[in-house]
């Protein structure tokens, strides 16, 4: 007689559980990345330059998406110094931010 132990329960379990949710995952690695630059471009502020840093990308300036609209972001550093990108109205980044009151 073949007997299952509470191991090999647990681990059926965790595999049909890890089965039923790579959909969702493949559906997250479907999408097209947006190539974005950190990089340097001048502003003209009341005639006169001004060197800034900021982000080029598709479009106009900035990133706007429909709510639960899942993206991916492939980031280029053009820059002489390291940078990092700061979400704005993206609640599950914010858990993942190193200041949680950002």
């Amino acid at each position: 007689m073949n007997t299952l132990s509470r191991r090999g329960f647990l681990a059926a379990i965790a595999a049909a559980v890890a089965v039923a949710h790579m959909p969702r995952l493949a559906l997250g690695q479907s999408v097209a990345p947006i190539h974005l630059a950190a990089a340097t471009r001048t502003l003209d502020i009341d005639g006169r330059a001004a060197s800034v840093f900021g982000l080029a990308g598709p479009g106009r300036q900035g990133l706007v998406f429909d709510p639960g609209q899942r993206f991916r972001v492939d980031l280029t550093n053009d820059l002489d110094i390291g940078t990092i990108i700061h979400w704005h109205g993206k609640s599950r980044a914010m858990r993942r931010t190193a200041c949680p009151t950002c």
